[in-house]
């Protein structure tokens, strides 16, 4: 684990270290989550090298939050850049995939590609939880760990609700705030990279729909629906989510667009 400086802010981040590697994938976390959200198979993708950051306010990145999907976009460009990451894909889960998107709309560091799920054009947020996430954090961290998980054990469940809670209320509200503000539905044409959108059916937080409707729009996407699966792919069916990844970041004719260069 490390830490960087960028624009004034530390941001705590994981790094594999493997070098030489065919793909730089950088994993952005959710509203009120942290890097723990990414299980460590993550990090054992083959010959890829794989890095997670806690954005600011979250895990162990210090305050404050930010309150914008683009404010956190500056924080991760700060980050690719500070880092001198070539060409990296980004990994966005829910909030992390709007901020994915935002920096490739931007353009202000070059992507080899997107891989989004739990992910929309635009994330409408219900007043329980926006509200809730001021005046009730714990009842909004188990909604969400309850409705957002379809089949898994429960100590997965408790990973999301520990760390919304870890979180704390005005960094979640805050995240909350920015999913409601944001909106990429007139801006999908540029986003104009390779892009796989992973979507479960039974999810409740971001709905199938709304991950069809975005991938429909994107230039350049792939969808994949992962059967009995809600908003957190990655603690319910780990196996089909890294199946999937590495097709995208592996298949033929994807090599000259994933090498990265200085």
């Amino acid at each position: 684990m490390s830490t960087v400086v960028v624009n004034g802010c530390p941001v705590h981040f994981i790094d594999n270290e493997r070098e030489d590697c065919k793909t730089s994938l950088l994993m952005i976390h959710g509203a009120g989550a942290s890097l723990d959200m990414w299980p460590s198979e993550f990090y054992e993708l083959p010959k890829t090298r794989v890095m997670a950051l806690d954005l600011p306010g979250h895990g162990h990145s210090p305050p404050p939050g930010r309150r914008s999907i683009e404010q956190y976009a500056t924080v991760v460009e700060a980050f690719i850049t500070t880092l001198n990451l070539p060409n990296p894909v980004l990994l966005g889960h829910s909030m992390g995939s709007a901020i994915a998107m935002t920096i490739v709309r931007r353009h202000v560091v070059t992507l080899a590609g997107l891989i989004l799920f739990g992910a929309s054009a635009r994330m409408p947020v219900s007043p329980f939880i926006l509200e809730g996430s001021i005046n009730s954090l714990n009842e909004v961290a188990m909604f969400i760990s309850d409705k957002g998980i379809t089949d898994a054990p429960i100590s997965r469940r408790d990973v999301v609700r520990r760390q919304i809670l870890a979180t704390g209320t005005m960094t979640t509200f805050g995240d909350f705030l920015a999913c409601s503000r944001y909106d990429m539905r007139a801006s999908l044409s540029q986003i104009d990279v390779p892009t796989l959108v992973i979507a479960g059916r039974q999810d409740v937080l971001t709905p199938l729909k709304f991950s069809q409707s975005l991938a429909t729009g994107l230039p350049k996407s792939d969808l994949v629906i992962l059967e009995n699966v809600g908003h957190y792919a990655m603690l319910e069916r780990l196996d089909l989510v890294l199946a999937s990844i590495e097709e995208f970041i592996n298949r033929p004719g994807s090599e000259s667009a994933f090498v990265g260069s200085a």
